[in-house]
């Protein structure tokens, strides 16, 4: 604070030396409380943005857009602003939802160490819920589980943004591990943080991601092991998941998923033997499902084709698609749907009568299936280990 002869201006520098002074200050309180309020609906504003750049969600209407309307005239907020809670949030989003790739995750990386060392726990408490959800697509099972930690013990328990995903990634990585059980109650608290917050894109992709891990679970029980009857279940589940994931996005207008919606119908259907129809929708879909970013998984998409194909009796397709199927296991591939793919064309071999290459395919199955296996294992440990502590409501 200046020295007393010096008068003070709008430039001048106040430093507040006692807290007792700010326990009495009622406009200092109440200005506290307005600059949480409109970072906490900027920050909701900046996400929508982005996931709607990324074609991820809708644009906010009717009570949500006239919130933002009224909260930008009457705050006029500056980029100087917007820039002290974001700090390149967006961008990093845009960035997720295009690719996924190591570039997202950096900046992703980036905006949480930023907002570390400026202070902003909340926006550093959304990064790290964010990147958890990346570490769950990358199978990075010891980053998923330091940055839940993060974003758990950073999140306020009313930032519902932040532990929605936390939570959502805690739920499908429990999921992808075989413990649905263990799921559901990260699941639920996905759901309600996401209810509280308003946050329609993440219900939607809750509800679509525990459809998709149903599905995957599905074929695995069907093409891999001796559990016929748990895949009939998960494929009615998931089946069910689909459809009432559907009509979600198509009462909130939502357009971003109705592609990969018909590519997971197809997967159920040629899980029951309904072979035409498979074909059908992902003839329709799968191309656009491939680049809306499902080429991670092309490998077991194809091999599924190739599969139905056989069941119709169409040896010249089967085997063409059986190839595009192998062209597409790349090392980025998770290790579950290199095993359905093997799985899968194994199957459609001793189909039309090629058991030595069947048994061939069928031996990378189950080499596939066990790293599979050990993967599920770390995860589960490394979940018991990083969330046994959290109080986490």
């Amino acid at each position: 604070m200046p020295p007393i002869p010096e008068k003070l201006d709008a430039d001048s520098v106040i430093d507040i030396s006692h807290e007792s002074l700010m326990r009495v200050w009622e406009r200092l309180k109440n200005w506290t409380i307005e600059e949480a309020n409109c970072a906490q609906l900027y920050r909701r504003l900046a996400e929508t943005a982005a996931l709607h750049e990324a074609d991820k969600a809708s644009l906010w209407r009717d009570r949500e857009l006239q919130l933002a309307e009224t909260w930008y005239e009457e705050q006029k907020p500056t980029a100087a602003w917007a820039e002290r809670y974001q700090i390149g949030f967006a961008s990093a989003l845009v960035d997720y939802y295009s690719d996924l790739d190591v570039e997202a995750r950096g900046k992703l990386q980036q905006a949480r160490a930023l907002a570390g060392s400026a202070g902003r726990r909340p926006l550093q408490a959304l990064c790290a819920a964010w990147l958890a959800l990346l570490d769950f697509v990358h199978n990075d099972a010891p980053a998923l589980g330091r940055d839940l930690v993060l974003a758990f013990t950073l999140a306020a328990p009313d930032h519902h943004a932040a532990r929605s995903r936390a939570s959502m990634a805690a739920a499908m990585a429990y999921h992808h591990a075989g413990r649905f059980d263990l799921a559901q109650p990260w699941y639920a608290r996905a759901r309600r943080h996401a209810t509280e917050e308003g946050d329609t894109a993440t219900i939607s992709a809750l509800m679509h991601n525990m459809a998709a891990l149903r599905a995957s679970q599905a074929a695995q029980a069907a093409v891999l092991g001796p559990r016929a009857r748990e895949s009939d279940a998960d494929t009615l589940y998931a089946l069910i998941g689909a459809q009432s994931s559907g009509y979600f996005d198509d009462g909130i207008g939502r357009t971003a998923l109705p592609v990969l919606h018909g590519v997971l119908r197809a997967q159920m259907f040629a899980l029951q033997d309904r072979p035409r129809e498979a074909l059908a929708i992902y003839h329709a879909h799968l191309d656009a499902a491939l680049a809306q970013g499902l080429e991670r998984a092309e490998c077991a998409l194809r091999a599924d084709m190739a599969w139905c194909h056989a069941q119709l009796g169409q040896q010249g397709l089967a085997l063409a698609q059986a190839r595009q199927a192998i062209a597409a296991l790349r090392p980025h591939c998770d290790i579950d749907d290199v095993a359905l793919t093997h799985g899968r064309l194994a199957a459609m071999h001793a189909l039309l009568g090629d058991e030595a290459q069947a048994r061939r395919q069928g031996q990378q199955a189950q080499a596939h299936w066990q790293r599979h296996v050990a993967a599920q294992a770390q995860v589960l440990e490394v979940l018991d280990e990083a969330l046994a502590g959290l109080a986490v409501p």
